[in-house]
C-alpha cells in the first residue's frame, strides 16, 4: 500500500512538473513581448529611464539602414526631443513571435512606423529580430536587428 501511494505521488508530481513547463514558457514569452512593446512606447515618449532599464549594458543594435548602436547611443537618441531629418512619430508591432530557450528569448516581428523624413510623411516597414536574456531575475534586450521591407513595385503599398 505504501509503495502504491509513493508511486501515485511521484506520478502526480511528474505530471505537474510536465504541465508547469509550457505555462512557464508562455509566461516568459508574454513578459518578453510586453517588454518589446514597452521599449517602443518608451522610446517614442523619450522615457530614457525605461529604455535604460530595458536595454542590457552590452546591447548592440543594428537599424534598418545598417547603422550599429550601443546602449549609450540608444539612450542619447531616446533623450533627443528635437527632430532631425528623420523622426519616428509612432510605430506598431505586428506578427510578433516569441521563442524562449531557457534564459534567452528571440522575438521576430514586423514594425510599421509612422515617420517623417525632411518634412515628408512616410510609413516604412521593417522585419525585426530582438534577443532577450534573463539576468538577475529580469529580462533585458541584448541585441536588435531590423531589415527594411521593400514592397514590390505595383503592390499598392
Amino acid at each position: 500500500m505504501h509503495r502504491l501511494r509513493l508511486r501515485s505521488s511521484l506520478a502526480v508530481v511528474f505530471l505537474l512538473a510536465i504541465g508547469a513547463r509550457p505555462a512557464a514558457a508562455e509566461t516568459a514569452a508574454a513578459q518578453v513581448e510586453k517588454l518589446e512593446r514597452e521599449w517602443s512606447a518608451a522610446f517614442l515618449r523619450h522615457d530614457v529611464a525605461a529604455v535604460d532599464r530595458i536595454l542590457a549594458e552590452d546591447f548592440v543594435g543594428i537599424d534598418g539602414r545598417g547603422f550599429v548602436s550601443s546602449k549609450k547611443e540608444e539612450l542619447d537618441e531616446a533623450a533627443r526631443h528635437a527632430p532631425g531629418d528623420f523622426e519616428v512619430l509612432g510605430e506598431t508591432l505586428s506578427e510578433v513571435r516569441v521563442r524562449v530557450y531557457g534564459n534567452t528569448a528571440i522575438v521576430n516581428a514586423i514594425n510599421t512606423e509612422n515617420a517623417r523624413f525632411k518634412g515628408e510623411a512616410f510609413t516604412p516597414r521593417y522585419r525585426r529580430t530582438t534577443v532577450w536574456v534573463r539576468r538577475g531575475g529580469r529580462w533585458q534586450c541584448v541585441s536588435f536587428h531590423a531589415s527594411r521591407i521593400i514592397e514590390p513595385k505595383g503592390s499598392g503599398s
